[in-house]
């Protein structure tokens, strides 16, 4: 996942040690999600699919992000697409143009979730040179997975936050969380209270890589957040909401407990519908 975290955890011990404990686990649990699912680690699973085309007995964690990741694809009538690695890694290449316009609509036709096939003994690709990057769901699982390890712990109020992927649980109070311009990184346009709920953001002014698979075209959306149940769903709905742009807050008002802020480029804040209940 390639990014920074915080862990706060209140009123469960005042033994130090045995918060400490429940932190490491915490964090243990963060770094196996990404030795499995990130393609930046050459040994995790996502890499070796990427590598052979296909991998054996994957783990039930891949299985489960593929199927929310699969999930997320229709709903956005293919926007949200994992397998859009290939073109990501071509338009970063600092290619010349002219090889780059070559190339563009062959890495495009790559980018295709249908040609995915997966079940509980293997994953492959359908077309050769395919690969995914779950860079824009898996650090929501990965907080996710650790506020279930923290709860097996028994801890009942608790925070995670990696690197903006945020998940919080309590039991008497709501958590307080900013949200910040993204034109102004100091500022803070807006500040929400969450209880048992995640919420991400995903900026466009420094995830360069976000964009139409489909034309290329530039981003009207600078930031999305969104508030979900769970920080798997809040990490895609956050990214495809960039993508979609400001239809999305007709969709999201149709999905169960999910609500969104976007900042236009022009600076302009749109709100779903019920957003404003949590803002402090």
């Amino acid at each position: 996942m390639g990014t920074h975290g915080t862990i706060s955890i209140v009123g469960y011990s005042s033994d130090n040690d045995i918060v400490a404990s429940c932190m490491k686990a915490a964090f243990n649990e963060l770094l196996r999600i990404e030795n499995l699912l990130s393609h930046y680690n050459q040994n995790s699973e996502v890499s070796i699919l990427n590598r052979e085309g296909r991998i054996r007995n994957p783990s039930k964690d891949l299985l489960y992000v593929l199927d929310r990741a699969n999930y997320f694809y229709n709903l956005s009538g293919g926007l949200f697409d994992v397998t859009i690695l290939p073109l990501l890694e071509l338009l970063s290449s600092n290619s010349p143009q002219e090889f780059l316009n070559e190339k563009i609509k062959e890495m495009q036709e790559l980018v295709d979730f249908n040609s995915i096939e997966y079940n509980e003994y293997a994953v492959f690709f359908r077309k050769k040179g395919m690969k995914i990057t779950l860079g824009g769901i898996a650090k929501g699982y990965a907080v996710d997975r650790a506020m279930e390890v923290l709860k097996k712990m028994g801890v009942k109020d608790a925070l995670i936050d990696i690197g903006g992927d945020i998940k919080a649980t309590s039991y008497g109070h709501a958590w307080i969380v900013g949200i910040r311009n993204p034109f102004k990184k100091d500022d803070i346009i807006s500040k929400v209270n969450i209880k048992n709920q995640a919420i991400a953001t995903s900026e466009n002014y420094e995830r360069l890589h976000v964009f139409s698979p489909r034309d290329l075209r530039p981003l009207d959306v600078t930031s999305a957040t969104i508030i979900a149940r769970e920080a798997i769903d809040a990490d895609a709905l956050a990214t495809m909401t960039l993508l979609i742009g400001p239809d999305v807050v007709e969709l999201v008002s149709e999905l169960s407990d999910v609500k969104a802020l976007l900042v236009m480029k022009d600076g302009k804040l749109i709100r779903s519908s019920g957003f404003r209940d949590y803002e402090v």
